[in-house]
Order: C-alpha cells, then structure tokens, then sequence
C-alpha cells in the first residue's frame, strides 16, 4: 500500500530488516508531490539492481505512487 493505494506488489522484507514500505515512506510530510514521485523512483531504480523487485512490480509500485494520497507540505 502506498498513500491507500494497493500497489498488488508484496512488501517484501530486506537483509536489514526494512521492507518496501519502509523505504518508500509514504507516511512523511513530503516537500512536493514531485520530491515524493523522485523519491519513489530511486527506490525502486535501487530494488530493482537489487533483484528484490522485477522490472512489472516497479511498474506497479510507481503507478500507485503516482495515484497516491500523499501529505505535501502546504507553503
């Protein structure tokens, strides 16, 4: 889940205990819908040399942020 949207790709735990979730941080005040979609787009960029996530779960997890209901913070 990413900001209530389901992304349908699990939250996979990491070596260091995080899951996906975690990394993605959807939870925190974002300074710009843009910084939030970045953000995103690195962690999955970084997953997916990883070989935790495929090439279609990235697909899935940055279509989901895309809709997501994140907080930015108002200026």
């Amino acid at each position: 889940m990413i900001g209530g949207i389901d992304s349908g790709v699990p939250n996979y735990a990491l070596e260091d205990g995080c899951t996906i979730n975690d990394l993605i941080d959807d939870e925190r005040v974002w300074p710009s819908r843009g910084a939030f979609l970045n953000h995103v787009n690195e962690v999955v960029r970084e997953l997916l040399a990883d070989g935790v996530i495929t090439a279609r779960e990235r697909g899935y997890i940055t279509t989901a942020a895309a809709r997501a209901d994140v907080v930015v913070r108002p200026r």
